[in-house]
């Protein structure tokens, strides 16, 4: 189109007016703008009158392109068709909101009418998305046919924001439009802001059963602040599994912190409360990993000690392995050692 463009509004084609067209389109993949500043406003082969000719010729084709644009998108527009989307993503009704917190974008020859906070939060998720602990920042997509927003619909959002209503952008969003909404650069320049987030989305995002086994690993990794105790990598009960996440999660952001940022003050900071947590947690439960070894008869048995501390002092709970009254008595009797009672909803950390 620029071609067609700068060819006609050129008075005669010559050698200027051809070798304007390619180095302005066509120089190493670069924007026309950036070519326009490299190649001719920056060159010192080029005369001042020259530049100025050449600029006013990219001015005048500039315009006539922009013209068309318009064109085309009031074309498109009129005739595109109009979903009935009539509330937001949460229900409520787009008519009941002003102007300025809503805004109408052409995806897919369709008009799609959003409430702009949903916008913005889906933009913000999906620029912080992660894999676990690793940062994988997407584009964002129109949660009504599941593709990616076009880049110019991206920037209208974002101007949209910014003259029509009072909200703040967030900071994460204004790194991205700076970077011109490449997605890669994006995750290579900010990627420490985005470690950070995928710890933060991993704790909340991720199920239990993958905590779980962070915190299995997180005890096995420290078995000198643990003092060499530890606890089964396999649960009975789901439930079980869902207290020891509630339980240990605080300890687990800061050793997750202390292991995976990238910001080394950070690492130290969250080490030393790390080792702090864990101190306190050893001190508030002197029989965490441990087992119970009771005499049945003439031999040696192992009962596995389950115990949770869930509010103050231990509770314990033993294997109800037999059924006899004296060792369901030796079973209260080691359990008031412990320095707790037995309760059934107790969880399963038995090694």
């Amino acid at each position: 189109m620029n071609r067609y463009i700068v060819s006609r509004l050129s008075k005669e084609t010559n050698y200027d007016s051809l070798l304007f067209i390619n180095m302005t389109i066509n120089h190493e993949k670069k924007n026309k703008y950036e070519s326009m500043n490299i190649m001719i406003l920056e060159n010192p082969f080029f005369s001042q009158e020259k530049k100025e000719e050449m600029f006013s010729l990219f001015c005048k084709s500039q315009k006539v392109y922009h013209g068309f644009n318009s064109l085309v998108r009031h074309f498109k527009r009129k005739k595109a068709v109009v979903p009935n989307n009539t509330e937001d993503l949460i229900g409520n009704n787009l008519k009941d909101l002003s102007d300025g917190l809503k805004i109408t974008l052409l995806e897919d020859n369709a008009l799609y009418t959003f409430r702009i906070t949903d916008l913005l939060n889906i933009w913000t998720r999906t620029l912080s998305h992660s894999n676990g602990t690793s940062p994988a920042p997407r584009f964002p997509k129109n949660p009504y046919t599941n593709k990616v927003f076009g880049i110019y619909n991206l920037y209208n959002i974002y101007l949209h924001v910014i003259l029509n209503t009072s909200l703040c952008v967030p900071p994460i969003i204004t790194w991205f439009i700076k970077l011109h909404c490449d997605v890669k650069t994006f995750r290579r320049n900010y990627y420490p802001f985005l470690r950070e987030k995928a710890i933060q989305n991993h704790l909340i995002d991720s199920p239990f059963s993958s905590l779980y086994f962070d915190i299995v690993s997180m005890i096995n990794a420290n078995p000198t602040l643990f003092k060499y105790r530890k606890i089964a990598s396999t649960l009975s009960t789901t439930a079980n599994k869902i207290k020891a996440v509630n339980l240990f999660k605080p300890i687990l952001r800061v050793y997750l912190q202390s292991t995976s940022s990238c910001n080394p003050f950070i690492r130290k900071e969250k080490y030393d409360e790390f080792i702090r947590q864990v101190k306190k947690f050893m001190k508030n439960n002197p029989a965490f990993g441990r087992k119970i070894v009771g005499a049945k008869g003439h031999s040696t048995v192992s009962r596995g000690l389950n115990f949770l501390i869930l509010g103050p002092g231990l509770r314990w709970h033993y294997d109800s392995s037999d059924d006899s009254s004296s060792d369901s008595d030796d079973s209260s009797s080691d359990a008031e050692e412990g320095g707790g009672s037995t309760s059934s909803d107790d969880m399963d950390l038995s090694v």
